[in-house]
């Protein structure tokens, strides 16, 4: 890490902090993935222990060792979801591990449990991977954890202590029990004819999870709310940097987009109350309403690909349908779209687009195609969204994931950050105008969320709330109404979101709020 970096963080310097994420995030994720076992909940958990961080600057007293202080607050953390779990899992207790025989191996070996492995070019170890990362699965998530800060983290036994509130000997039979387990599972592998001699167990599990780490596909933490959080007033410019974002579209779609309202591309949420700018912070409650719809829309993109079939019913009655068919890759901000919908002037048309975080490739066909034949050639330049006198161009936000993430959670993704941002612009506002309603709103719709109850069909969880609306006054002023009677329904069935219904205002030409509805289904999942 760049020698000055953390200085320039304690100054609250945004391209700073920016940069430290960016580095460190990877390694962050990872840990809390293997503790928690659940991509939603890791990034809330790395997320929450880098506004924790940032804000206790002050408390590092080696600015060289940042990434190893951070990865503990991650542990620790971690570890408060492991404890908060109940039933499933249950941890096993320290004294339950505290055999002293196990403890004097671990002692004895701590020299050749820390030695490298080298992995031979001619070897297959995916079977012996496979059974050590079993072991772990099987694992407690407090011993996970264990095993991960002293292998995976290379801390020592006594920071193991401080973090777990525990004498040193209690972490070193801990960490024996672990030893212990994942070693049976070597030699049992061997006694089934499997060859892996010369292989020793502890250094095979570092280079393991190293490996692991450098194959994952991050979920990244919104780097523009943290930096909202303990930056300068600066940080939605500067998140450019931090958490590029974007748009692109095709004239009427955009038009289509930006005139639904300041409202709309706002969204949904709460409470009569000023908007500042700033964004609080909490500590996160992970089985909350609002975190489970989170995990419901974040598990989408565990997907191969999915289908939205879309319908806008305007004030007047009229409307419309499309069709969104979704491509996932690894890279949770790149996917491909084909976007289709029944209005006259596209009818017959398939937009076909290429989202790689603040860019998009687009071109229009009228042949067919699916996601499997979508012809690469034909994409253009990539291009953001703009600003042309006063309509916003090359803004295709309606076609991708952006509209459902943002009206579900009120989770701005890197292409809606910029169409935010360029719409803002458009009029005549700050470039964080609308960014800062959102996640005042976001602070706001949670707490609506979390004060009803999921309803039950079968194997279908409904959770329907009232939604709050925003609206800027002819003073200038930003006014959040609590509560409207407008609602919004949502549907998760297996884990997955499976149905989105939202009231969605629009400006009529007297200028006062009128009321349209938008709904989403999302079927025909590929895992």
């Amino acid at each position: 890490m760049e020698k000055g970096l953390i200085t320039r963080a304690r100054k609250k310097d945004n391209e700073a902090i920016a940069e430290i994420i960016q580095l460190t995030e990877r390694k962050a994720y990872f840990i809390a993935y293997k503790v928690v076992n659940n991509e939603a909940t890791a990034k809330d958990i790395v997320q929450e222990a880098y506004i924790q961080a940032f804000q206790k600057l002050d408390q590092l007293s080696d600015d060289s060792k940042f990434e190893s202080w951070f990865n503990q607050i991650v542990s620790h953390k971690a570890l408060d979801y492991a404890k908060s779990k109940q039933g499933k899992n249950k941890p096993v207790e320290f004294s339950s591990l505290d055999d002293e025989e196990d403890r004097l191996e671990f002692e004895a070996n701590i020299k050749n449990d820390k030695a490298s492995f080298e992995p031979e070019a001619s070897v297959n170890y995916k079977e012996l991977q496979e059974g050590v990362q079993g072991v772990l699965s099987e694992l407690p998530e407090n011993q996970r954890l264990a095993l991960m800060m002293y292998y995976f983290e290379d801390m020592s036994v006594s920071e193991i202590a401080d973090v777990y509130g525990v004498s040193g000997n209690t972490v070193k039979g801990y960490l024996a029990y672990g030893r212990k387990k994942i070693k049976n599972i070597i030699e049992a592998m061997r006694e089934k004819g499997v060859s892996f001699y010369g292989v020793a167990p502890m250094p095979f599990l570092t280079w393991m999870l190293h490996d692991q780490m450098a194959k994952t596909a991050v979920s990244h933490v919104s780097k523009d709310i943290i930096i909202k959080t303990v930056g300068t007033s600066a940080a939605a410019t500067t998140a450019g940097a931090a958490a590029t974002k974007t748009g692109v579209s095709k004239s009427g779609l955009a038009k289509w987009w930006a005139s639904k309202t300041a409202s709309v591309k706002a969204g949904v949420c709460a409470g009569t109350v000023a908007v500042t700018g700033a964004v609080g912070y909490a500590a996160v409650d992970y089985n909350s309403n609002y975190n489970k719809v989170v995990r419901a829309v974040d598990k989408l993109d565990s997907l191969e690909s999915f289908h939205i079939k879309g319908t806008e019913t305007s004030p007047d009655g009229t409307s419309y349908v499309y069709d969104i068919y979704i491509k996932n890759t690894d890279d949770k901000e790149e996917y491909y779209s084909l976007y289709t919908n029944s209005y006259p002037d596209y009818e017959g048309y398939t937009f076909v687009s290429h989202f790689k975080k603040d860019k998009c490739q687009y071109y229009e066909t009228q042949d067919p195609v699916d996601l499997n034949s979508i012809d690469m050639s034909k994409f253009g330049d990539y291009t953001k969204a703009s600003v042309d006198g006063d309509a916003v161009v090359d803004c295709f936000v309606n076609q991708g994931k952006s509209n459902y993430r943002e009206f579900s959670v009120l989770k701005v993704d890197a292409y809606d950050f910029e169409a935010l941002k360029v719409l803002s612009k458009s009029e005549n506002e700050p470039s964080d105008f609308r960014f800062n309603i959102v996640n005042e709103l976001q602070k706001i719709d949670e707490k609506n969320m979390n004060e009803v109850s999921f309803k039950k069909d079968k194997d279908i969880k409904i959770l329907e709330y009232n939604m709050a609306l925003w609206r800027k006054l002819e003073s200038g002023e930003i006014k959040m109404t609590e509560k409207t009677n407008c609602k919004c329904e949502m549907k998760i069935q297996n884990g997955y979101l499976i149905s989105l219904e939202y009231y969605t205002p629009y400006n009529s030409d007297d200028e006062d709020m009128v009321y349209g509805i938008s709904k989403m289904e999302f079927v025909d999942f590929v895992k």
